[in-house]
């Protein structure tokens, strides 16, 4: 027997904001109320904090690279982690570095993406040679996306140019939407 759709599928920054205490922009008993009659809402859910957990234990033991949405940020500061932060516009410059007591360091990367579906996240070397393509970023209220790595694995690099660029994966090709150039000084004891 198979179960009925969820017709008022609650959106994911909604689910994560539930899950980390921060206010919700739903009402929040109705939406208690949807999570609790919903398997199917309630499984997702089940799986933001399976999420927000590994996420959370990742930073402190293993290196993380990834997107991030600001209430894990938060999450993650208010559990005294040190992030560092880095905000820059499309077409922008960020003079970057990580330093001994940084957890993570966050490129908070501002772009007009109202109305994209999917965002992926370009690393490029100084020359342009693609270094990494992350699939399917959160974006961030059409605003933006969070990326963030680990002050352990940023201490390692050396000075150097690097560049981040945001692609909006639609039906008919990439788009860029935004490159962003990174200035990196290599972290000196």
């Amino acid at each position: 027997m198979s179960r009925a759709r969820c017709t008022r599928a609650v959106p994911f920054g909604t689910l994560v904001d539930y899950w980390l205490d921060d206010p919700p922009s739903a009402d929040p008993e109705e939406l208690e109320e949807h999570l609790f009659a919903c398997e199917e809402c309630s499984a997702a859910l089940e799986a933001v904090a399976t999420f927000a957990d590994a996420i959370r234990r990742l930073g402190r033991k293993a290196p993380f690279r990834g997107g991030l949405g600001p209430a894990i940020l938060g999450r993650m500061e208010r559990d005294r982690r040190v992030i560092r932060r880095y905000r820059a516009r499309a077409g922008g410059h960020i003079h970057c570095t990580a330093r001994a007591d940084d957890d993570l360091v966050a490129l908070e990367l501002s772009a007009d993406l109202a109305g994209v579906e999917r965002v992926d996240l370009l690393y490029c070397a100084e020359d342009g040679t693609l270094l990494e393509r992350a699939r399917q970023v959160p974006v961030i209220r059409g605003r933006g996306v969070v990326w963030a790595e680990s002050g352990d694995v940023l201490r390692k690099l050396p000075t150097g140019i690097s560049y981040v660029r945001l692609l909006a994966v639609e039906p008919t090709g990439d788009r860029l939407v935004g490159e962003y150039t990174l200035h990196h000084t290599a972290y000196r004891p």
